[in-house]
């Protein structure tokens, strides 16, 4: 099975029509191809759909019947004849602006749908950016069906039939967009904003993200972010865990995401290495506890496909953060003795409204389908 797929990739980009002949190649004609109307012979449409999606999940795919005006619903369109013999498969991809491809792969029964469907992906991408000359040109689009012939009328008249049922055929749905699971490593910063002081820099740390999505539609998500700020003298480590949930949107390499998460953030307190005891104003100890909260945060992103079930995700991500102590519901704010003072001097506060914002590079893998 393996020494078919390595052919079928190498015979590929070589037309099987004479080379067309030399001269100045006419201008670019890139443009987005809508949707694929296939025309299969010999093998199982469900599978070639299914094997096809998973190669341009982003296309419009239909086999007989086909949707009623696609001219008047896609600027440009294709329609793929796939004919299966004993060891190979034809495939013929013709466009609705008369340009036509023609390829004869070698592949068993088994992997026909396989080598099929890659060969259409692989044509209609480099159709796209206009990287392979068409075999042929003026072309009519192939018909729906292969036409059958009439039977010849019976010498003597025949009795007349009854009455037929109309049963409608059924039209073939598209299954849903396949669900991704994405992990993402990322840089982030921090400030805080509005009362109480001080407000500003709050240093900076990494986060770690975990998305179960589907390409457009809902998500939900894990998160870990490790957060530090020196505020001389004193150093103040975060450490936050949340979940969350909320929707994506994607356009072809482009995405946005938004969500809503709630925050459990535990933290502490070091001077010259050592950890330090946190004090109320009054002087008393008390449990510290740990922050609680939540966030909007917002993804733009781009998408940079490495594969069928593999991309590349990279963009950057910004939050609005609230969070109080779990303890007394207030804000902490760090202040330092001064010498020969009974006050001290507030160096940065835990808690209250913050901004962050930073970079994320991650790995999304569409999961297969049940």
């Amino acid at each position: 099975m393996t020494i078919p797929l390595l052919l079928a990739g190498v015979l590929l980009l070589a037309p099987t029509t004479t080379p067309p002949a030399t001269g100045p190649r006419p201008a670019a004609r890139t443009q987005a191809v809508g949707a694929v109307l296939l025309r299969p012979s010999g093998l199982e449409p469900a599978a070639l759909v299914e094997a096809l999606e998973l190669r341009s999940p982003q296309r419009a795919l239909a086999v007989p019947p086909w949707p009623d005006a696609p001219a008047e619903r896609f600027a440009l369109y294709a329609v793929a004849t796939v004919s299966v013999t004993t060891d190979a498969v034809a495939v013929s991809v013709v466009l609705s602006d008369g340009r036509a491809y023609d390829r004869t792969l070698p592949a068993s029964a088994e992997d026909a749908p396989r080598v099929a469907a890659s060969a259409i992906a692989n044509l209609v991408a480099a159709i796209e950016e206009d990287e392979l000359p068409p075999d042929r040109e003026d072309v009519p689009l192939p018909p729906e069906q292969e036409p059958t012939t009439t039977p010849p009328a019976p010498a003597e008249p025949a009795p007349e039939p009854p009455e037929p049922t109309v049963v409608a055929a059924p039209r073939t749905e598209r299954p849903p967009e396949p669900l991704e699971l994405e992990a993402a490593l990322g840089g982030t910063v921090g400030l805080s904003v509005g009362p109480p002081a001080p407000t500003g820099w709050l240093g900076g740390g990494a986060l770690g993200l975990l998305d179960l999505r589907w390409p457009t539609g809902p998500l939900v998500s894990l998160a870990v972010r490790s957060h530090w700020l020196h505020a001389e003298p004193l150093t103040v480590g975060r450490t936050r865990i949340s979940v969350g949930g909320g929707y994506a949107w994607r356009w072809r390499r482009l995405e946005l995401r938004a969500g809503l998460g709630l925050d459990v953030e535990p933290w502490g307190v070091r001077r010259d290495g050592a950890r330090q005891t946190v004090l109320d104003p009054d002087g008393q100890r008390r449990a510290r506890g740990v922050q609680v909260g939540g966030h909007l945060r917002v993804r733009p992103g781009l998408r940079l496909p490495l594969g069928p079930t593999l991309a590349l995700v990279l963009g950057p991500r910004v939050e609005l953060v609230g969070s109080v102590l779990g303890t007394t519901a207030g804000v902490a704010r760090l202040l330092v003795a001064e010498a020969g003072s009974d006050r001290g001097t507030a160096v940065t506060r835990v808690g209250g409204l913050e901004l962050s914002a930073g970079v994320e590079l991650g790995l999304a893998w569409s999961l297969p389908r049940r």
